[in-house]
């Protein structure tokens, strides 16, 4: 039997509105010509402001757009005030929503932006807009709230990543809310015309951000998963039980061994292999579960230990997988011997290991497994987060198998005489 644990790293927390550039939200192209003191024509308004709704499990979507029914062309107002120009351009696209109207973006800056018809180059209708140094605010310096012309029912303000931020909520809610639904929704809500194409690519980048979103928050867990795989009679691998834990520790894999033993009936360990790593959590609690298991080293991680002091050593791995399957103890004198004559200081290593525990020659006769390392466990643990990785490529809903994306392995394996 196997048993790992999986553990994940902590990173930061995902915004997806933070990732995506203003000018990328919007679709804008960039014109930065023009004076900043323009003709204006102030539409007055009524001063209410947006009604919120009071139901919290209400269709995010409906909620949204009712707040652009209601809204008023005051926001627009000259003398009106921003936090930020993202502010100023989301206020924008809401008057355009709400009504109906094609606008565009026709400068843009650090300092400076301004909307125009979207429509008609001889349309009156425009809106600028310019940061206040003093104020440390964005303030509305000119605006005209007269179209000439006539709807369209398009909307050049509404590009894909505009589509993406305004159906987020919905998709969170609803992964497969599909294109013809948004495109659907765009029509009978807002009247707005929308190709199948733009809203392919906006759905695709709220699931994008969502996905990371996902990623991110996951990533807070830190745990390790602990998992007990077994050989059958077909000397073919499958998993026992696994179990969830804070962190790898004696406490936890105690906990876990005295959990299995009940489970398997394993007694005091007779009859049983145990293969694991030098883990002290791992030793002790075995030790005081399962005192006459026999327990394993595994030589993989033998070869792995030494090889931080003796890397240089070209003969190192091939010297001491033969020691370990040596198949009696005059072999593995043998293969000791060859060892101490290529090189005394990794010869002095390799005793501080304890190599009976490891070499097939002192195994316990009538022992009906002859591993030597812990390969059934790696491969059960490779296949793990392969499916992983692609479970999280294909669905960004939340899963379990998202937080095994960076696993750390410690092995056992259990097997009946």
């Amino acid at each position: 039997m196997h048993i790992s644990p999986l553990l994940c790293e902590s990173v930061t927390d995902f915004n997806p509105k933070s990732n995506a550039s203003d000018e990328a939200a919007y679709g804008s192209e960039k014109v930065m010509n023009g004076e900043d003191n323009e003709n204006s024509c102030d539409e007055a308004g009524d001063g209410r402001d947006e009604a919120e709704s009071s139901d919290e499990e209400e269709d995010p979507i409906v909620v949204r757009d009712r707040k652009i029914r209601i809204g008023t062309n005051d926001k627009l107002a000259i003398g009106r005030t921003f936090l930020s120009g993202f502010e100023f351009k989301e206020v924008v696209l809401h008057h355009a929503l709400r009504t109906r109207e094609n606008i565009k973006q026709n400068r843009w800056g650090k300092d400076k932006m301004s909307f125009v018809c979207g429509q008609d180059k001889s349309c009156d209708w425009k809106v600028y807009a310019a940061f206040d140094k003093t104020r440390q605010l964005w303030v509305v310096r000119t605006t005209c709230g007269y179209h000439r012309c006539k709807s369209n029912g398009k909307c050049k303000l509404l590009k894909s990543p505009v589509i993406g931020r305004l159906f987020l909520d919905k998709l969170r809610l609803q992964p497969n809310y599909m294109p013809l639904d948004i495109q659907r929704h765009i029509k009978e809500q807002w009247n707005i015309l929308s190709s199948i194409g733009q809203v392919q690519r906006g759905r695709l980048l709220a699931l994008k951000w969502l996905q990371e979103e996902y990623a991110q928050h996951f990533a807070h867990l830190r745990g390790c998963l602990l998992t007990a795989i077994a050989h059958d009679a077909n000397n073919q691998i499958y998993p026992i039980a696994w179990a969830a834990v804070q962190t790898e520790n004696a406490d936890n894999w105690l906990w876990f061994l005295k959990l299995l033993k009940v489970d398997l009936n394993l007694k005091d360990g007779q009859k049983y292999v145990i293969i694991s790593d030098r883990s002290k959590g791992i030793i002790s609690s075995v030790k005081n579960e399962l005192p006459n298991i026999e327990h394993r080293m595994c030589v993989k991680h033998i070869v792995d230990n030494l090889k931080t002091r003796h890397g240089d050593k070209d003969l190192l791995k091939k010297l001491v997988w033969n020691l370990a399957w040596s198949y009696n103890h005059a072999e593995f004198e043998a293969n000791l011997n060859k060892i101490r004559a290529y090189d005394r200081s990794l010869y002095d290593d390799v005793m501080k290991e304890n190599p009976r525990s490891w070499s097939r020659a002192y195994y316990r006769i009538g022992s009906s497994c002859e591993d030597v390392d812990n390969n059934a466990t790696e491969s059960f643990n490779a296949t793990i987060v392969k499916v992983c990785k692609q479970v999280k490529k294909q669905d960004t809903r939340v899963t379990i198998s998202q937080v095994l994306d960076q696993p750390r392995y410690v092995s056992v394996s259990l097997t009946a005489h």
